[in-house]
């Protein structure tokens, strides 16, 4: 008890119990090296600040994530330990120099980590955070290969995902391998009991099955993978609902005639993007339509959105995957919302979700995947997608 009180005695925020529990099994019952699966809301970034600045009191620490989140980081530091984080930004560091030794936790996004490794070797981390870690599911990909020797190097490791696999066990793999390389060494034996590995006609392995759950659950519990359920640590909290709204296309006759004959559409509307079309006409279709679906059902939801705003004083998100829907949306709202996609960066991304949870005029906020992941919306309790993503997980 007294150990605790000492530990706590500096901290601006007290834990809530279920984290102060999470931060010390990391930190002595998982050695350092484990996994947050919370649900998003559950607090895994105060929970992994706490485990390594107050349990292990390791520095210096790297944490990689997404570039949307950078800022978050360093502002859930300060708010909650008073601690400075150095944020790197730009894909050419300085030639020379390195980190003052009183740096204690480095932030760095996975698109600029490749020419940033030199440094961080310097570094010599005592532990690792990857935020997001369903980024890093591809063990082939460049950022993958990065953390893999940042893991390496560094006695304590920690992943933080609220969705671990998005879509089948395959996807889990390289994340084990990350936090135990000798247990997790092998893919294709995990692809076999866990991914009901079996060989195609043509040769190749179609590892996209499931297979032997329950034993998987046991191993990944018995390693690292802590799991919690918003519902099971705040039971208050209302049960989520989802609507489907059907709304209609201003010109079904030119969807429909998009849908039947494509390339004659398609070389009417965009004659030089034809020949691309009929290389894989049926992929770049499915593209256009879902696209053209967009643009033409537009109208409709933009009196969805507007109807919503009258008829009640909640704040709302709204989701699309095309750039020039989300401007749309923020052009018919200017003065009521703000806009956090690719072309918003940096601490103006940062800027925009504060207004939005702040600000009690700020009542909409449009994004796409740059604001999908690492931040907390606070009081807002509807959202609406007017474009659907290609993978719904």
């Amino acid at each position: 008890h007294s150990q605790k009180e000492k530990l706590e005695e500096h901290m601006i925020t007290k834990p809530y119990s279920f984290q102060r529990k999470d931060a010390k099994k990391v930190a002595f019952g998982y050695k350092g090296r484990a996994y947050l699966a919370h649900d998003p809301g559950l607090g895994k970034t105060f929970t992994s600040l706490l485990c390594f600045h107050k349990y292990l009191r390791l520095s210096p620490i790297v944490v990689v994530c997404p570039a949307s989140v950078k800022f978050v980081w360093e502002r859930e530091c300060k708010h909650h330990f008073g601690l400075r984080a150095v944020v790197l930004e730009g894909a050419t560091p300085p030639r020379k120099g390195g980190f003052p030794t009183s740096t204690k936790l480095v932030v760095i996004n996975y698109d600029i980590l490749a020419p940033w490794m030199k440094w961080l070797k310097r570094l010599r981390p005592q532990g690792v955070i990857l935020d997001e870690g369903h980024y890093v599911a591809s063990p082939n990909a460049l950022r993958s290969r990065c953390c893999r020797v940042l893991c390496k190097r560094s006695p304590h490791v920690l992943i933080l995902s609220g969705t671990p696999l998005v879509n089948r066990p395959a996807e889990l793999w390289h994340q084990m391998h990350l936090l135990h390389p000798k247990r997790f060494r092998s893919f294709w034996s995990w692809a076999h009991r866990f991914c009901a590995a079996k060989r195609t006609p043509w040769g190749t392995w179609d590892v996209r099955g499931a297979s032997n759950l329950p034993r998987l659950r046991k191993l990944l519990t018995r390693f690292g993978v802590i799991r919690r359920r918003k519902t099971d640590e705040l039971p208050g909290l209302p049960a989520k609902v989802r609507t489907v709204g059907p709304v209609p296309v201003e010109k079904p006759k030119e969807y429909q005639k998009a849908v039947d004959d494509f390339l004659g559409w398609l070389a009417k509307k965009s004659p030089e993007k034809l020949h691309k079309a009929q290389r894989a006409e049926r992929l770049v279709q499915l593209g256009y339509l879902k696209r053209l679906a967009a643009e033409l059902s537009l109208k409709a939801k933009l009196a969805w959105i507007e109807d919503f705003l009258k008829g009640t004083d909640e704040k709302l998100i709204v989701f699309a995957v095309h750039r020039k829907i989300v401007n749309a949306v923020v052009d018919r709202f200017p003065n009521l919302s703000v806009k956090v996609d690719g072309s918003v960066t940096g601490r103006k991304r940062q800027r925009a979700i504060d207004r939005f949870i702040n600000s009690a005029k700020c009542r909409l906020l449009v994004g796409n995947r740059a604001a999908e992941v690492g931040w907390s919306a606070k009081g807002v309790s509807a959202v609406a997608h007017v474009e659907l993503p290609w993978a719904p997980g």
